[in-house]
């Protein structure tokens, strides 16, 4: 009977202390700030490869990107592709919507995009292979 209890006491310890309110922990190797090209899936780091990247700052003030990546699968891939423009401190001041892609079999696609606002000092470009 006293084994029961104990046990029972050493469960109901671990159960309030393991349930609660918890501050998390800062991300230490947060890949969404330091890279600038982040394919999301498996299937599309597999088949896509990065062939150039380029950032250009426009008269106008607009951030110009431009990316070539290839698909080195031997059939087509389907990709969805979205665009975030962020300011200097790192917060999304413009963000597109996902858009369809077809990287064809073993060829380059190039995806171009410009900022409309003029804050913009920094790009990220997200790639996942569509459902």
């Amino acid at each position: 009977m006293s084994k029961m209890k104990c046990a029972m006491g050493t469960f109901a310890v671990l159960f309030v202390l393991g349930c609660g309110p918890y501050t998390p922990k800062p991300a230490t190797n947060d890949i969404q700030r330091s890279e600038k090209i982040i394919l999301k899936d498996y299937k599309a780091k597999r088949y896509l490869r990065l062939v150039s990247h380029a950032v250009d700052r426009l008269p106008s003030g607009s951030l110009q990107v431009k990316v070539v990546l290839q698909n080195v699968k031997n059939s087509d891939l389907w990709c969805d592709v979205r665009v975030e423009f962020h300011d200097q401190t790192g917060n999304v001041v413009e963000e597109g919507n996902w858009e369809p892609m077809l990287f064809e079999r073993r060829a380059e696609k190039t995806i171009e995009r410009k900022s409309i606002d003029p804050r913009a000092a920094d790009y990220r470009i997200l790639v996942r292979k569509q459902e």
